[in-house]
């Protein structure tokens, strides 16, 4: 088998089982998914969007200063936003899959 008809077998796999291989923040990048301080700043806006400000501002202060856990940290632990808001926005910006992350 050649590494092309493995990496087509691979794909194959991926679309078929919606399975997910986690290869690294760079490999995402490349494909259109957020990076860490991406995600991160996308979860301070929903903080702002629910009136909490302070949260906003501690994850963006969080964020600059590389830790990138203890911005997520306060982002679940934010009284402000519903929980299953919460969980919905976390997973927004992974929801569209990028069309070449299939061919992958």
């Amino acid at each position: 088998m050649t590494a092309d008809e493995l990496a087509q077998q691979i794909a194959q796999f991926l679309v078929d089982s919606r399975a997910i291989i986690f290869a690294g923040a760079g490999v995402g990048a490349r494909v259109g998914l957020p990076t860490w301080p991406q995600w991160l700043r996308h979860l301070a806006g929903v903080c702002r969007k629910y009136d909490d400000p302070l949260s906003a501002d501690l994850i963006e202060r969080r964020v600059t200063e590389g830790d990138f856990l203890g911005a997520a940290v306060i982002y679940k632990s934010s009284k402000h936003i519903p929980t299953g808001a919460k969980l919905t926005e976390m997973a927004e910006p992974f929801r569209s899959i990028p069309g070449d992350l299939a061919l992958l």
